[in-house]
């Protein structure tokens, strides 16, 4: 009783007296690891941490300096000095494929396309010697001159 008394004369607490039961309200908050400012204090933490990771996950994405690739496996503690080439990061150095690569792909996708239609997945698939980028870029050209069409269904399909 001395020691609430004693609290209550330094400013930290009212105290009221009922009959037998004793009222505390304290004026100065609590610091202590029975209150809120310790879980307080590892939310902020924890949301700062979230919000780096996101933030890390979306420099990843929109980085078109560096390989794709080669950041990934420096993610996971693996050194790689080659490019990947199929990523659309500069240092990649991807082009245009040349006259001569592009007609073989060009064939290829006729020769692919001539068992019948085939989603622009199905057909990176089915030729892999060729990265996404080239088969795409091959793609294009063919829409454009019409030697290709997509269906309603998203298909590719030679226009004969």
């Amino acid at each position: 009783m001395d020691t609430l008394r004693k609290w209550e004369n330094d400013g930290n607490l009212e105290l009221e007296f009922n009959q037998t039961d004793i009222q505390i309200q304290w004026l100065v908050p609590r610091e202590d690891q029975y209150t809120l400012a310790p879980l307080l204090q590892r939310l902020v933490h924890y949301n700062k941490v979230k919000k780096e990771k996101i933030e890390a996950m979306i420099n990843y994405a929109f980085d078109t300096e560096r390989c794709k690739h080669n950041q990934i496996l420096n993610y996971f503690g693996e050194k790689n000095k080659e490019k990947c080439g199929s990523c659309n990061a500069k240092e990649c150095d991807l082009k245009k494929p040349t006259k001569k690569r592009q007609i073989e792909i060009k064939n290829k996708i006729i020769e692919e396309l001539k068992k019948g239609e085939m989603s622009f997945k199905e057909l990176d698939q089915s030729i892999s010697d060729y990265s996404t980028f080239e088969i795409g870029e091959c793609i294009r050209s063919l829409l454009n001159s019409k030697e290709l069409l997509l269906t309603n269904m998203d298909k590719l399909k030679l226009n004969l």
